[in-house]
């Protein structure tokens, strides 16, 4: 049988490598909790610049957003990615509504080209029309002088029978002439 030095001894030399090894844990566990506080200053560090970021964004539109987070928590985050959803279909909604309207005013653009020749043409064309109009007129003007305005038609009647009667009256006085 052991000796009670001898178990005094062992007791102490388990003491002693349970001391050693609640030393070895405990200077473990410090260290693990320095790397923890290590570890938590820099999750704050984070957390405070997303804080920031989020204050900077979500303030101009939920002032109370930090109450609304902790109240609805989850929700919040659903409630704006429902307004992002929103905000992308309106702006995307903008987009198409400015291509519609470059388009168009590029539509305009060409239709006002378009309106500038057409007036153009149709100045030329008045212009046209109104030294016709004085041609015409200086040439009825002229008829009128010449065959006093009346019809053609009637004027040329009348040249008709001048000129049949002109052809007959050189026989009507050979004839005149033979019967006396």
């Amino acid at each position: 049988m052991l000796s009670d030095r001898e178990t005094v001894r062992a007791s102490l030399a388990l003491a002693t490598a349970e001391i050693a090894k609640l030393k070895d844990e405990g200077h473990s566990r410090v260290g693990g909790a320095r790397s923890l506080g290590a570890t938590l200053q820099g999750m704050d560090k984070n957390l405070a610049a997303v804080s920031s970021r989020l204050a900077a964004a979500l303030s101009p539109v939920f002032p109370d957003w930090k109450e609304r987070v902790a109240e609805l928590g989850v929700e919040f985050v659903k409630s704006c990615r429902g307004l992002v959803d929103e905000w992308q279909k309106r702006r995307e909604a903008a987009e198409t509504a400015r291509g519609n309207i470059a388009r168009l005013e590029a539509d305009l653009e060409g239709t006002r080209a378009t309106l500038k020749a057409s007036e153009t043409t149709a100045r030329e064309a008045e212009n046209l029309h109104a030294d016709k109009r004085r041609e015409l007129d200086t040439i009825v003007a002229e008829r009128a002088s010449v065959i006093g305005g009346r019809p053609v038609g009637e004027v040329r009647t009348e040249y008709q029978k001048r000129s049949e009667d002109a052809e007959k009256e050189p026989f009507a006085r050979r004839s005149f002439a033979a019967r006396h």
